[in-house]
């Protein structure tokens, strides 16, 4: 048992290369828009906030109508 642990432990970092660096999965229920966007805009000011707080330039922004 030792051994197969010991194994998977060298073989894990050969294995984590091949994965992508980032990602992530976000699926919205078109029921739940609203919501998800009301959550998006808050989330965006807050952003936004902390960056002018610490004289960071915030990027431009956009909309769309």
């Amino acid at each position: 048992m030792r051994r197969l642990v010991f194994l998977l432990l060298l073989a894990a970092p050969a294995f984590a290369a091949d994965l992508p660096k980032y990602w992530s999965v976000h699926i919205d229920r078109a029921a739940d828009r609203a919501g998800y966007e009301s959550i998006d805009r808050e989330q965006s000011g807050i952003r936004r906030d902390i960056q002018l707080a610490h004289g960071i330039t915030p990027a431009p922004l956009w909309k769309t109508t």
